[in-house]
């Protein structure tokens, strides 16, 4: 184990492979063991990654190669001091979209071939990112909406207060909890609890060890998540986005590498968020003969952790409570992001999460 750490999750401090596990929150319950800090993170404690990335552009080999969004804006004055060329594509292409809906002649099926293939899959998405086992005991990456993430928070601090670590060595599994009435409904609650099972006559809580066969199998199956998504240049994203067809494709293949080898975190479905809503599109995109088309719609000193103490021997529990972070029952709002994050520029919220270098 001399090249591969193991970190301890520290909650207070700041915050090109392909994986073949790729998990995100269904509607409903969601089983996740959450894994503690690897690879670049291990000694900065850090779980979770924060990226705002955008996708869409397809080697060719018709593969989706993801990158991080170069756009800063200043905090204060809320002024854009570096533009990205595909955030300003995708705002005029939202602004024909809108256009397109008030002419009598375009159809619904239009608009949404429009903004399937046109606009949602280059519009820049911001999600954590957390390396976690699934309920099938399978290891991948379990991306998370801020919401949720801000839940999970909440739990490891009080669970850490009590000297436990459910992403420690013996930690224990989590409920992630997606609450709406519908896939699609823009009024989504999300929490994240202690995950429990029964056993006997007793309610547990659902404990997970960390053995010496899981280790060695994280060894190749969980990621850096500290480069997870590849940056690169202003003058790079404006190449990009001013070309087209084959002349992208190769800019993409030596972006990003050969084909064969080029970063892509999913397949071929296209799951993006619905501007202004909590709700998620999913469709399934290809390139065809005439193009894309939609086949289906640093860190400050802290103290010394608490050894943690194991779940197994937790006394039964009767009700373990969920932390949420719920919405009003008011109507959707314009925007769903908290208006102290909203604030911030894609960079400055980046440096939140990522430790000084």
């Amino acid at each position: 184990m001399n090249d591969f750490e193991i970190g301890v999750t520290k909650l207070q401090s700041n915050i090109s492979w392909t994986p073949k596990n790729w998990f995100k929150l269904e509607r409903g319950e969601n089983l996740f063991r959450v894994l503690p800090p690897v690879h670049s993170l291990a000694k900065s404690g850090k779980i979770a990654q924060f990226y705002a990335y955008h996708g869409g552009f397809k080697n060719t080999k018709g593969k989706v190669c993801h990158f991080q969004c170069v756009q800063i804006t200043d905090r204060k004055s809320k002024t854009i001091t570096q533009r990205c060329s595909v955030c300003d594509m995708v705002t005029q292409l939202e602004l024909k979209y809108k256009i397109a809906k008030e002419q009598p002649g375009v159809s619904q099926e239009q608009l949404k071939q429009f903004n399937y293939t046109q606009i949602l899959p280059f519009k820049v998405q911001k999600r954590f990112f957390l390396n976690a086992i699934n309920a099938s005991n399978e290891i991948g990456i379990l991306q998370i909406p801020y919401k949720s993430y801000m839940s999970l928070d909440t739990l490891l601090k009080k669970q850490q207060d009590r000297g436990l670590d459910p992403t420690g060595m013996r930690g224990a599994f989590l409920n992630f909890d997606k609450q709406s009435k519908y896939d699609g409904d823009p009024q989504v609650n999300f929490s994240v609890a202690l995950a429990t099972e029964q056993k006997g006559d007793d309610i547990k809580i659902k404990s997970h060890e960390l053995t010496p066969e899981i280790i060695q199998e994280m060894k190749t199956k969980t990621v850096d998540l500290g480069t997870l998504y590849k940056t690169i240049d202003v003058s790079e994203v404006d190449a990009l986005v001013n070309s087209q067809g084959e002349e992208r494709t190769k800019i993409v293949d030596r972006l990003f590498g050969r084909p064969e080898t080029a970063a892509t975190p999913d397949n071929d479905l296209l799951s993006v968020d619905i501007p202004g809503t909590d709700a998620t599109a999913v469709g399934r995109v290809e390139y065809g003969s005439t193009g894309l088309n939609v086949v289906a719609p640093q860190t400050p000193a802290v103290a010394a952790p608490v050894a943690p103490q194991s779940y197994s021997e937790v006394a039964p529990v009767a009700n373990v409570q969920k932390t949420e972070v719920a919405r009003p029952a008011t109507a959707p709002v314009a925007n769903t992001t908290p208006a102290a994050v909203d604030a911030l520029s894609n960079d400055d919220f980046l440096k939140m999460f990522m430790p000084k270098q």
